[in-house]
């Protein structure tokens, strides 16, 4: 097969995004088994030497459309699909393209639809009716963004989702029944034996916390909890990774330094702020500490969990969306009640305290993950969904 895979940026590093974390997995293993893969994008955000990457900024809009977005609300979205239907377009005079798959994120996948050039697979990454809610975009915006985003997901050839909670939740919220939808988990490469977890090897004064600075992902909650812990282990120190955001209190959005600040000043010297690494830096921080904090408030999927069950590394996660599919209670991993300090602050008091317990999560957390994550088991599974959409055509 010939395939087109969109993505938000390339390569994978410029951004923190799991649509791309996704696509740097998934392409490679459908190359792997004989496939073409272009991966279409509007933006490079560093050096790529693969010929298969397509530039969507380079496919410029002519009067006509330049016109209409300027009539319209959303003229940013008009541009991508013009962009995304003439790189399709020319893809499929070229090279014979035979499908496509793209997020649902903005409904863009609705106009490559109704274009019918190649059959198009929409995978669920995050709709917006699941994660938007934490925006702070006016209640009209966030209507229209996911009005268009059921009409993509319902003309799609084929549905595919990381978690059968998310796509559970997109039948029950779009009332569509969704039939020919599966289930498919993102892929997660293993590392070399030897760079796993292990807890003769970790600072037992150290936990990791990954994740944006924002309500989303619960940096709030595991600040909060923190602090209950702080108190009682007087060495204990919080490594923050992640991108900053703001987190509204009220009326007023706050920064990191801000929260921290307002609700915890007395431990801001033990919170160790680095914002965006690179993976190698992430993987190297997840084996020197001594667990991993994961508090979204919602997951379609958490690479923040897989990635560090991978490693074999314990974890304490909410147990919301598609978490609790990855994580099982105290054989791979903690789970603690959604959006509940308390909850979370007890589950870190147990690893905290039971390091035998520690050593147990991880080994059956990397044993679990390598078996159900590995690319080219789901790259077989996906490589299914898009011959299923090519026999199906358009709907």
């Amino acid at each position: 097969m010939k395939i087109a895979l969109f993505v938000p940026s390339r390569p994978q590093g410029g951004a923190a995004n799991g649509i791309i974390t996704y696509a740097s997995q998934i392409a490679p293993a459908l190359r792997q088994l004989g496939h073409e893969v272009y991966v279409l994008t509007h933006q490079i955000s560093g050096p790529t030497d693969d010929r298969y990457t397509v530039n969507l900024s380079e496919f410029s809009p002519g009067l006509f459309w330049q016109i209409r977005s300027k009539l319209r609300s959303h003229a940013q979205n008009d541009l991508t699909e013009y962009r995304l239907i003439a790189a399709l377009q020319k893809l499929k005079s070229d090279v014979g393209i035979d499908v496509l798959e793209i997020e649902e994120s903005f409904g863009w996948s609705a106009a490559l639809s109704s274009a019918r050039i190649v059959p198009v697979v929409v995978r669920l990454h995050g709709p917006w009716f699941l994660t938007g809610t934490f925006d702070a975009k006016s209640h009209a915006s966030f209507d229209s963004r996911v009005q268009r985003e059921g009409l993509g997901i319902s003309q799609a050839s084929v549905v595919t989702s990381p978690s059968m909670a998310g796509l559970d939740g997109v039948r029950r919220h779009y009332g569509m029944a969704l039939n020919d939808a599966r289930v498919i988990p993102n892929p997660v490469g293993s590392l070399p034996d030897g760079s796993e977890w292990c807890l003769s090897a970790c600072d037992k004064d150290r936990i990791l916390f990954v994740g944006r600075f924002d309500l989303l992902k619960g940096a709030d909650l595991v600040l909060k909890a923190f602090q209950r812990l702080a108190r009682k282990h007087p060495r204990l120190r919080l490594t923050f990774v992640g991108p900053e955001r703001k987190i509204a209190d009220g009326e007023v959005s706050h920064s990191f330094e801000q929260f921290v600040e307002k609700y915890l000043p007395e431990s801001r010297s033990r919170i160790d702020y680095l914002g965006l690494v690179n993976s190698e830096e992430l993987i190297r921080l997840r084996k020197q500490h001594l667990f991993t904090i994961v508090a979204s408030r919602f997951e379609m999927f958490s690479y923040a969990v897989a990635e560090a069950m991978i490693l074999g590394c314990p974890i304490i996660a909410s147990s919301t969306g598609g978490i609790p599919e990855l994580i099982s209670d105290n054989v791979t991993g903690l789970l603690f009640k959604s959006e509940d300090v308390a909850s979370l602050a007890e589950g870190c008091e147990r690893l905290l305290t039971q390091h035998e317990l520690l050593s147990r999560l991880g080994s059956a957390a990397k044993d679990s993950s390598v078996k159900r994550l590995d690319p080219m088991l789901n790259a077989g599974k996906i490589e299914l969904a898009y011959q299923a959409a090519i026999a199906k055509g358009f709907p």
